[in-house]
């Protein structure tokens, strides 16, 4: 498995990561017993880089049951904010209101039976609250060690360039393939100049 840098400088992940939108239940039915042998033979493959969210049904409970202690200090683990089920019928809230943003972390952390993630991504944009106050709330999770890395999810490049002036952001994920090339033009440029790493998701 080929490694890159996650940004500029980050840490060395593998160049393929594993996604769990489809493991957790939310998209349809799970085979549990593929969903294990898939972990696995990622792991032996060297598939370094797991990512997940809250919103992606119970994925980050599967994997926090699934992982043993060796195998998490292998993986660089990925998880998101402001996205999450809330309520009596689970039905997921865009919300990067500062307060909500620690709910969700430590729900995670919960769920994941870990004290800490490697990379903490905002999973959407929020139109009603301002970048600067929902990335100095990352940035103040961050600095409380809740998690070694942050980053943004679904930015443009001018919502990308506003996430940095306030914090160091390491990553912009966002929806990459062959018939969505969107980000291409002016948001893979600013994020070359800013030394951040670009994640592709559904690149299939």
């Amino acid at each position: 498995m080929h490694l890159r840098h996650l940004g500029h400088d980050g840490p060395l992940v593998s160049a393929i990561g594993l996604g769990f939108w489809s493991i957790g239940g939310a998209f349809g039915p799970v085979d549990i017993r593929e969903s294990q042998r898939t972990i696995a033979r990622a792991i032996d493959l060297g598939v370094t880089l797991f990512d997940t969210a809250p919103a992606y049904g119970s994925s980050e409970a599967f994997l926090g049951e699934l992982l043993n202690r060796q195998q998490r200090d292998q993986i660089f683990l990925t998880t998101k904010c402001g996205l999450a089920p809330e309520g009596p019928d689970q039905r997921l809230r865009l919300s990067s209101r500062p307060d909500d943003l620690r709910h969700h972390i430590e729900d995670s952390l919960h769920r994941l039976h870990t004290d800490r993630v490697d990379l903490l991504l905002l999973h959407w944009p929020d139109q009603t609250v301002p970048i600067t106050e929902a990335v100095g709330a990352l940035e103040a999770i961050r600095q409380a060690g809740l998690r070694r890395f942050i980053g943004v999810s679904n930015f443009s490049a001018t919502q990308l360039r506003e996430a940095c002036s306030v914090a160091p952001i390491m990553c912009n994920q966002v929806g990459y393939h062959l018939f969505d090339r969107r980000w291409e033009h002016a948001m893979f440029p600013t994020a070359t100049e800013l030394g951040i790493a670009v994640a592709a998701y559904s690149p299939l």
